[in-house]
C-alpha cells in the first residue's frame, strides 16, 4: 500500500520541538494522516468526519478542537469545504499533572470516550488565540522560539477556559500502559537497525515485541517502519537541501536504482519527479 503524502495549502513550519499546518479541504476530499507527536486539531471552518482505529465521529463541526495523540494513524473526510490547523504540542511534566487532573465520570461518558473522539468547542479566548497566531505567521513570525511560547500558552488558555472535567476527558488518550511503550519507538526507530534489535532494546522477545506493535499501532512492525521511512525521505526530498546521492546514503539504499524503486512503490513517484514537482509549485506566478 503506498504511503499518501498529503501537502498543506496555506503552510506548513516544522521546527525540532513543534510543527504547526493550516489546511484546507474541499469537499469531498479524503486524506489519510499519522501523528509523529501529539497534535491539537482545530477544525475552524466547515465539516469533516474522522476516523480513529474504532472511533469514529461521522460529522465533526466548526468550531472545534481534538487531540491526536502520537502514533496514531487517523482518516477524514470533508463533508464540506473544510479549513483544519494541527498544532504538535509538548506538555510538561507539572501542566500535564494540572491538566489531566481525575474528576469521577459517569460510564456512559466513559462508554462514549471508548466509541468516540472526543471533542471541545472552539472558546473565544481559543479562537482569538488561532487569529492572532495565523496573523503573526503571516506576517513572518515563524521561528521555533515562538511556535514553542505558542504551544505552552494554548495549554494554559484551556486551564482557564475549560472544566478540570473537559480538560482531563481531551487528555485522556495521553495516559495508559502504551504510552511509554510509543514514545520509545519513536525516540529509537531511525538509530535502531533492524526489528530485532528495536526488540532487544524494549526487553522484548521478538514475537513479543511484534505482538505488541501490532496491537499498539495496527500494523506490523516492518510495515510501519517501511512507512515512517517513506514519511522522513519525502521531506528530504522537498526540503532540497541534500543531493540524491546523500539521501539514498544516509537511508540505507544500497544503489541509485534500489533508491527510485523504493520512491516510486511507496511515494508514487521517482525522487526527482518528487523534488521536480515542489520546485515546480513553488514558483512565482
Amino acid at each position: 500500500m503506498k504511503k499518501e503524502i498529503v501537502e498543506d495549502k496555506n503552510y506548513n513550519i516544522d521546527s525540532e520541538n513543534n510543527t504547526i499546518q493550516k489546511t484546507t479541504f474541499q469537499k469531498g476530499e479524503t486524506h489519510t494522516f499519522t501523528t509523529e507527536k501529539d497534535t491539537i486539531t482545530f477544525i475552524t471552518e466547515g465539516a469533516l468526519s474522522i476516523s480513529i482505529g474504532r472511533k469514529t465521529n461521522p460529522q465533526i463541526v466548526s468550531p472545534c478542537m481534538l487531540l491526536i495523540p502520537l502514533g496514531v494513524t487517523y482518516d477524514i473526510a470533508a463533508l464540506s469545504d473544510t479549513e483544519m490547523t494541527r498544532l504538535t504540542i509538548t506538555i510538561q511534566e507539572d501542566l500535564y499533572r494540572c491538566l489531566s487532573e481525575k474528576e469521577e465520570i459517569s460510564e456512559e461518558i466513559v462508554t462514549q470516550r471508548q466509541n468516540y473522539i472526543y471533542t471541545l468547542p472552539l472558546s473565544s479566548l481559543v479562537t482569538d488565540f488561532l487569529r492572532v497566531m495565523n496573523k503573526s505567521i503571516a506576517r513572518g513570525l515563524n521561528n521555533p522560539d515562538y511556535l514553542e511560547l505558542k504551544a505552552k500558552e494554548l495549554l494554559y488558555i484551556m486551564q482557564t477556559d475549560y472544566s478540570t472535567k473537559e480538560c482531563s476527558m481531551f487528555f485522556e488518550s495521553l495516559q495508559g500502559n502504551d504510552r511509554r511503550f510509543i514514545e520509545f519507538i519513536y525516540k529509537n526507530y531511525q538509530s535502531t537497525p533492524s526489528i530485532r534489535d528495536l526488540a532487544k532494546q524494549s526487553f522484548y522477545s521478538l514475537s513479543g515485541f511484534e505482538k505488541k506493535f501490532r496491537r499498539v499501532f495496527g500494523k506490523s512492525a516492518s510495515q510501519w517502519a517501511k512507512e515512517m521511512k517513506a514519511s522522513d525521505v519525502y521531506r528530504e526530498i522537498v526540503k532540497g537541501e541534500k543531493t540524491f546521492k546523500q539521501i539514498s546514503f544516509e537511508y540505507g539504499f544500497c544503489s541509485p536504482a534500489h533508491f527510485n524503486d523504493f520512491c516510486k512503490n511507496q511515494l508514487g513517484h521517482t525522487p526527482g519527479e518528487i523534488r521536480r514537482r515542489v520546485i515546480s509549485e513553488n514558483k512565482p506566478k
